[in-house]
């Protein structure tokens, strides 16, 4: 994984400082994580680039499901179930 935001001893090599760096352009562009699925979870990430969208999309967040799918390899006991 790696860490969303600077914080600690990370502070380039962060979600946030590469998407800053590659996409905006500039280091010191407003990028602020909204979201992520959880803490421990890598996968989707919701990032607002001011901060009004970032007030915008904090106000819709209780209107967002998660749903979470498995991969699993081999065969549930029927017993188990």
């Amino acid at each position: 994984g790696i860490p969303c935001h600077p914080q600690g001893p990370y502070r380039r090599a962060t979600l946030v400082s590469i998407l800053r760096e590659s996409h905006l352009k500039k280091q010191d562009a407003y990028c602020h994580p909204v979201t992520r699925l959880d803490r421990l979870t890598s996968g989707i990430c919701i990032l607002a680039t001011s901060k009004v969208g970032a007030r915008q999309l904090t106000e819709l967040l209780p209107e967002i499901s998660k749903l979470y799918l498995a991969k699993v390899r081999g065969q549930w006991a029927h017993s188990s179930l």
